[in-house]
């Protein structure tokens, strides 16, 4: 079984492999938040990086229950990213995840 790794940090950094709140699975790519404009035209400060698997999820906003399709290598964001771990435990992680997200549709 693969453990997912405890880190004291007190926020992500580049290199950390997180989800958004929508489940989705990113690379944070920078150190340090910074201001975005999401599709329907808010902004927020969030982590960036890029979207790891291509996947799908349900719109909020201006977008409420579309069924939003997102690719790989795709931008990915997060105000509250929840860290799962970092890219040197990449291949533990990944499939981790995919664990994680196949249960969580089954319930």
């Amino acid at each position: 079984m693969t453990k997912v790794i405890e880190d004291k940090r007190t926020s992500p950094k580049a290199g950390d492999i997180a989800i958004c709140s929508v489940g989705m699975l990113g690379l944070i790519t920078v150190d340090e938040p910074k201001e975005i404009t999401y599709a329907d035209g808010n902004k927020g400060v969030a982590w960036t990086g890029i979207q790891l698997r291509d996947d799908k999820f349900l719109g909020r906003g201006a977008d409420e229950g579309k069924l939003i399709q997102v690719k790989a290598g795709t931008p990915w964001s997060s105000r509250n990213p929840e860290i799962i771990g970092n890219i040197c435990d990449f291949t533990d992680l990944i499939q981790f995840a995919i664990r994680v997200r196949d249960v969580a549709k089954l319930s």
